[in-house]
């Protein structure tokens, strides 16, 4: 399938997510966690679990693209999605069920997330990469049309 052909239909497009070692120390990541402010990085970095759903993620806006970074500490790369459209980029996770014998009973515990991220403007698709770091982070780079 050719470059025009996706961009004409607009069909969606999942990504191969590539995976590296830690955010802060593999240079794979070096160009994108530079420009992040340092307060998001620190209470990213820091594990806590009472980040709101508005501090998960960073959008970085460039003159000639678009990086999003998103914390999915807790999912397994098989259980993390990143489907494309040329208008679009979206982020879903979906951890297997969790069963556990507890002295209270069976436990079961499910967890999901979706990002959506409506674009001002076309992305090439085809040039989009997804990289996953070891301690959680998706970082998505798309350059624009």
């Amino acid at each position: 399938m050719s470059s025009s052909d996706i961009l004409k239909n607009g069909e969606e497009v999942s990504l191969p997510i590539k995976m590296y070692g830690k955010f802060l120390d593999d240079p794979h990541f070096s160009s994108i966690n530079k420009f992040l402010p340092l307060e998001w990085i620190n209470n990213q970095c820091a594990g806590t679990s009472t980040l709101t759903e508005e501090e998960m993620d960073n959008v970085q806006f460039y003159n000639d693209k678009i990086e999003i970074v998103v914390n999915v500490n807790g999912f397994a790369p098989r259980d993390i999605r990143c489907n494309i459209t040329p208008d679009k980029i979206e982020v879903t996770a979906q951890q297997s069920d969790n069963t556990s014998n507890t002295a209270e009973g069976v436990v079961q515990s499910q967890m999901s997330m979706n990002r959506t991220y409506e674009l001002p403007q076309r992305i090439n698709v085809n040039a989009a990469l997804c990289y996953l770091s070891a301690d959680g982070f998706l970082a998505i780079v798309a350059p624009w049309i």
